[in-house]
């Protein structure tokens, strides 16, 4: 992959921001606006699919105003998001053997109508294994040129990283027991009871008594944390995991305050730790509200649905659960009669809104 260095500034701006500030729909359009600039791209856009508990897909995007009710009057046409849903990877529209065929056409026609584009790419957004939505850049004009190797090598990359803040933007915020700040060279500066009792545990009370075992690990936390201060660039930076007897202690870094900067001084609070519950210290696909809703489905179904939101095919859902794959076709029957939903595409996008009230 080659970047220029004019390009590379721009990637460090956006990874510094996602590391540094609250994600929101200001964080995404500043992300949308740089990446831009950084590709030649001219629209960008953040979607989320609809579940049991919202009636319309979340879409975030620099597209003309106009742009966004044509497309998600078609967007159950998607043919570059059911490839997605089918596949659970990344797709680029002109790489795809079958754009331009005729089933497809109406929703070209749609789109470019609205707004010329001459490429555009998806990426896939997941919590854990659970497909969530996807992120899309697009190059306007139709004689505008297709994306490069280059630029798709960058997009994924960056993408990557606004995929990993969203997760962990659904993280409940800390109590004051479970966050601790530390200076520039991760000295403790205060701690709460919680961080306190699982700095004793796994490094000793007193670091000049620490064992081989212990300094191991305070070895660890601080190599993780000059990290996350700087860098280089890499997905879960801002996070490390220790272990001590069996047992699993997750620890993130974060601003003092987001957007601001850190003093390197001794005693002075440089970046917030915050110890992560076992239960949060990864985000589980697996409750998903849709297996939530009132539709009565089996222990079974639950598990299929999971498959088909993890992307999995038939065949794959039925080596994991150690049945015939004329079994799971049999229960994706049952879920699209219980639903009144025809495709896999349908199930992800979710319910029509005149459904959602009975979840």
């Amino acid at each position: 992959m080659y970047v220029s260095t004019i390009k590379l500034a721009i990637i460090r701006k956006i990874l510094v921001a996602l590391y540094t500030s609250a994600f929101d729909e200001g964080l995404i359009l500043r992300v949308a606006h740089d990446l831009g600039m950084a590709l030649e791209a001219h629209y960008f856009g953040f979607f989320l699919f609809s579940h049991a508990r919202c009636d319309h897909p979340i879409f975030l995007t620099n597209n003309p105003a106009e742009f966004i009710p044509v497309y998600t009057s078609v967007v159950q046409e998607d043919f570059l998001t059911k490839s997605i849903v089918h596949s659970g990877t990344s797709c680029v529209l002109k790489r795809m053997s079958d754009f331009n065929q005729p089933e497809n056409r109406n929703f070209i026609r749609a789109v470019q109508d609205s707004r010329p584009i001459s490429d555009v790419a998806y990426f896939p957004i997941r919590t854990g294994a659970t497909l969530r939505g996807y992120i899309a850049l697009a190059r306007a004009g139709l004689r505008n040129r297709d994306f490069s190797d280059d630029d798709l090598d960058v997009f994924w990359f960056v993408a990557s990283f606004l995929n990993d803040a969203f997760e962990r933007s659904l993280v409940l915020p800390p109590s004051d027991e479970d966050t601790g700040y530390l200076d520039y060279a991760g000295n403790i500066v205060y701690a709460g009871d919680h961080v306190k009792t699982a700095f004793d545990e796994l490094f000793g009370v007193t670091r000049a008594r620490l064992g081989s075992a212990m300094h191991h690990r305070w070895s660890q936390f601080l190599t993780s944390y000059s990290t996350y201060l700087y860098g280089p660039f890499r997905l879960g930076m801002d996070t490390v995991r220790l272990e001590k007897s069996g047992r699993e202690y997750s620890f993130r870094f974060s601003p003092v305050k987001p957007g601001s900067l850190y003093i390197e001084q001794k005693g002075v609070p440089c970046a917030a730790v915050r110890l992560l519950p076992m239960k949060q210290a990864r985000i589980d696909g697996a409750q998903l509200e849709l297996c939530q809703g009132n539709y009565a489905f089996t222990p079974r179904e639950r598990e299929v649905i999971r498959g088909i939101l993890q992307c999995k095919s038939n065949k794959a859902i039925a080596c994991d659960l150690r049945v015939e794959e004329t079994t799971i076709k049999r229960y994706t029957h049952n879920i699209y009669e219980k639903t009144g939903l025809k495709t896999r595409v349908e199930l992800v996008l979710g319910l029509p809104a005149s459904e959602k009230d009975q979840l």
